[in-house]
């Protein structure tokens, strides 16, 4: 577990699954960079593609978003059991 002792809102303690953010602007800060991973040098990599899935079904957990979150976590967990990455698979089989 963590803590996060920057908030200007109290967060509390949360699991390693969970991602914080303190304002509107962390928000918007890590949709852009989700959006430009894609053109990065990473982005046409399947180790690229799979870690955006994982941050894709964060971000939208994060927004409250239960739908996208349901089906980013879904993604990321048939890439990760076909492609045999056991701890993405872990990752995938902790996200509720």
């Amino acid at each position: 577990m963590t803590h996060f002792e920057g908030a200007r809102r109290p967060l509390g303690r949360v699991e390693h699954q969970d991602v914080l953010f303190s304002t509107e602007a962390d928000i918007s800060e890590a949709q852009a960079a989700t959006d430009r991973f894609p053109d990065s040098p990473a982005g046409g990599l399947v180790i690229g593609e799979i870690l955006l899935l994982r941050l894709r079904s964060l971000m939208a957990r994060a927004c409250g978003d239960d739908t996208g979150y349901g089906a980013y976590r879904d993604r990321f967990r048939e890439l990760a059991t076909s492609l045999g990455f056991e701890g993405d698979m872990e990752w995938a089989g902790a996200m509720p």
